[in-house]
């Protein structure tokens, strides 16, 4: 089972969720997390593809990264997100990274 691989588990805290501070660049939404977060899109083996209904909470949340999309599934949640992603990098609105910083320091 991958779960009890050694690398794997690396990535893990001892309560067997991943540690926080290793995934704070990637928004994951776990299915086996209580209670179970909302997820727009669906769930694919315990995690969240996202869907138009979840952009409003990713594009208000710290991560960089979202992980995971099918675009596939729900192709305009994938085009929202990068053109939301492209603009906000045109117009230089990454300002206040006193909130990465102090990551990278705890």
């Amino acid at each position: 089972m991958l779960s009890n691989h050694a690398i794997f588990f690396s990535f893990r805290s001892a309560s067997g969720m991943p540690d926080r501070r290793l995934w704070i660049s990637t928004s994951v939404t776990w299915g086996f997390s209580e209670p179970k977060p909302k997820c727009h899109g669906r769930y694919v083996r315990n995690v969240c593809v996202f869907g138009i209904g979840d952009l409003h909470r990713l594009v208000s949340q710290k991560e960089l990264f979202a992980n995971k999309f099918h675009y596939a599934y729900q192709p305009f949640a994938l085009m929202c997100m990068e053109e939301w992603i492209f603009n906000r990098s045109v117009t230089n609105s990454y300002s206040d990274l006193s909130y990465y910083r102090h990551l990278m320091n705890s």
